[in-house]
């Protein structure tokens, strides 16, 4: 692989993409060996000015990304997302949400990367998360906006409380 594949890494990542090698050696036109790829990685590794790009691996399969442009958390939600674990990852977003961070997850989130959803997609993933795990609810704000949350951590009440406050209420 010639030298400017690091730079359609990082051209692919500020666009919220994260690439294998195989995309790259298609972009740049060059033919994909998998040995070649990954000494070109490595090598790329071992100076200061490349150490913003990841590997991450599914499988068999090597993703790149710079964490430059792609945080950590997103590159494995988006990882686990396009390689169908979909409901698995939304649990565990549900309830990083409502432990460690303290709040619920809005469903109007989902229409955003890296999930990407439409409505449609949202209510049939809904329905099958809480049947799926008897610890995430699915609730209404006043505004009749979703939201979604563990009862592992939230209490119906608090969760509510948490849904329905406004940020800038407190604001001075």
């Amino acid at each position: 692989m010639t030298e400017n594949w690091l730079e359609y890494v990082r051209l692919f990542s500020q666009h919220g993409r994260i690439v294998n090698f195989e995309q790259i050696a298609a972009v740049i036109g060059c033919d994909y060996d998998a040995n070649t790829a990954m000494a070109a990685y490595i090598k790329a590794q071992l100076t200061q000015q490349n150490m913003d790009l990841k590997m991450l691996a599914v499988g068999e399969q090597r993703y790149l990304y710079s964490n430059h442009y792609i945080v950590d958390c997103f590159a494995k939600r988006w990882l686990a997302i396009n390689d169908g674990q979909i409901l698995v990852q939304l649990a565990e977003d549900v309830r990083l949400r409502s432990g460690p961070q303290n709040s619920v997850l809005m469903v109007s989130e989902l229409s955003y990367a890296p999930y990407l959803l439409t409505a449609e997609d949202t209510a049939e993933l809904i329905e099958q998360l809480t049947c799926a795990y008897s610890d995430i609810r699915y609730e209404h704000t006043h505004e009749q906006q979703g939201y979604l949350f563990s009862l592992q951590y939230h209490s119906l009440e608090y969760a509510a409380v948490l849904a329905n406050q406004d940020p800038f209420e407190w604001s001075v």
